[in-house]
């Protein structure tokens, strides 16, 4: 049974920036993310991008990335709306001196413009119902890049047993796939690649703790091990 029942209203169905959750449940999150991609696809692909750069990572939750890329990157700054989120993240990247972290929005990062090399944000602006924030957020991020930087983002793709157990396959209004679209059209990403890997829990127990803390127990229900596969897709923009 999940340790904290949970309501499919309260927590809107989503990893929504404006979760509860999000901000006081952290552990949650911090599991979710060391689960997620067990074989270590995405790293590999990010690793020759991050190699002595200076990285912004946006959304950085609890800094999962940013304690992978710590050692081949020459500076990190994280950034996070969440507190909870970043307290754990500190503990998390404390043996690393050439990390900052700040509890902002990210439409609003203190950093000065042209400064960074890449930026990375993972399941980071979907999370931002509002279109016009997404907007503002990448003006920002756009003003904080160098002229030869980057912005890359790490997001689900549509497929596979990840959005199946969360209803998205046969949801008219399908939310990966209409925010994925948006990214192309509206926001001028490409696709630079898409990763076929898997969530990997210690148990089917513990996998179903997690999954339904956040999404409800009507999408726990739907896990049948301690593994689910998972679509990807990494988008990329350069400084416009």
């Amino acid at each position: 049974m999940l340790s904290k029942p949970t309501d499919i209203d309260y927590l809107q169905n989503t990893l929504s920036a404006d979760s509860i959750i999000y901000y006081h449940n952290n552990g949650i999150y911090n599991r979710l993310a060391t689960a997620e991609d067990h074989p270590g696809l995405i790293i590999d692909y990010l690793k020759p991008l991050i190699k002595d750069s200076v990285m912004l990572d946006a959304g950085c939750g609890t800094g999962k990335y940013i304690e992978l890329f710590a050692p081949l990157a020459t500076n990190i700054t994280g950034v996070d709306i969440s507190k909870p989120q970043l307290d754990s993240a500190d503990l998390n990247t404390a043996l690393f001196n050439n990390v900052t972290l700040v509890n902002v929005s990210a439409d609003s990062i203190p950093i000065e413009t042209n400064s960074i090399d890449v930026i990375i944000g993972s399941w980071f602006l979907g999370t931002v119902l509002e279109e016009e924030k997404r907007v503002r957020i990448l003006e920002e991020l756009n003003r904080v890049l160098r002229p030869t930087g980057s912005i890359i983002l790490i997001e689900n793709d549509s497929g596979g047993e990840f959005e199946e157990i969360r209803g998205r396959i046969d949801n008219l209004e399908n939310r990966t796939t209409a925010y994925n679209e948006w990214l192309i059209t509206k926001a001028s990403f490409s696709v630079k690649k898409k990763i076929n890997t898997y969530f990997k829990f210690d148990s089917p127990e513990e996998c179903y703790n997690v999954i339904g803390t956040i999404w409800g127990e009507h999408v726990a229900s739907k896990t049948k091990s301690d593994t689910i596969q998972h679509n990807v897709i990494i988008f990329q923009r350069n400084k416009i």
